[in-house]
């Protein structure tokens, strides 16, 4: 997202509310039991109706580290 802002293309509301949706889940989610994260899925849609979020994927993090790994030619460990 910050690529295309960098580009000078506006983002469209969705895009907006997706990151914002991600940010407050990573941070938050993982506090709640798990009654309350249901109450704050609930909360979230009514906040973004309309918008719903599939749970964070780290693909692109996972290849970013093990990318990382390779150059630096350090061990790998599968997990």
């Amino acid at each position: 997202m910050q690529q295309e802002l960098k580009k000078g293309r506006k983002l469209r509301y969705e895009d907006e509310a997706l990151i914002l949706i991600k940010a407050i889940r990573v941070n938050t989610m993982s506090k709640l039991t798990y009654n309350d994260a249901i109450k704050y899925e609930a909360l979230q849609a009514d906040m973004f109706p309309g918008i719903t979020s599939a749970d964070i994927e780290y693909e692109q993090l996972t290849e970013a580290v093990n990318q990382t790994i390779s150059e630096l030619k350090l061990q790998h460990i599968d997990t």
